[in-house]
């Protein structure tokens, strides 16, 4: 997740902290496919909240064209400054297996969440704790043990397997300049 979502060169903090990166990636969203809300328009990266984890990784796999999009054009024409290399360093790095590690830890982070979010009140009640976090257990290993995950019409890594079984073709597909 560093390099993809925390790092200060991560694909994810690029498109958040540029106004320019964020229109190219919410034009790419537009033209997405499937029954997916078009209308994101960012990453929600926000490092100092608690879900500032869980919100990009879901939309990283949710998104996946748009931001490999977004990368080329900004490979593309940034190309040499520090930006371009960034979104290069992306390209060079999203792999099958990094985009299916990604859709797993955002189907687990799912998870947490609700288990987080059930302690982000003023008092929780203590008396249904045992329950909530014996829930979140049997969630997970029936996710991951016994492979819920792949098989779940509804997870981010089955959205992942099926993106990934698509042929794409990108019209700026090399997007490096012939110098480099």
């Amino acid at each position: 997740t560093r390099i993809f979502i925390f790092d200060k060169t991560s694909i994810c903090r690029l498109v958040e902290n540029s106004q320019v990166f964020k229109g190219i990636y919410a034009e790419e969203v537009k033209k997405c496919d499937g029954p997916l809300n078009s209308q994101i328009r960012s990453l929600s990266f926000a490092k100092h909240r608690y879900d500032s984890t869980q919100k990009p990784l879901g939309r990283f796999v949710l998104w996946l064209d748009a931001l490999v999009s977004t990368a080329i054009k900004i490979a593309f024409t940034r190309s040499g400054s520090a930006e371009g290399k960034a979104a290069e360093y992306f390209l060079d790095n999203c792999t099958t297996e990094n985009v299916l590690q990604l859709a797993m830890l955002a189907d687990a982070g799912d998870e947490a969440m609700m288990v987080t979010r059930y302690f982000d009140t003023e008092k929780p009640d203590v008396s249904l704790i045992q329950d909530l976090i014996a829930d979140f257990l049997d969630k997970i290993h029936y996710l991951f043990v016994k492979d819920f995950v792949t098989s779940t019409l509804f997870t981010y890594t089955k959205f992942a397997l099926n993106y990934l079984q698509r042929v794409r073709t990108h019209l700026q597909a090399n997007y490096r300049s012939p110098t480099g």
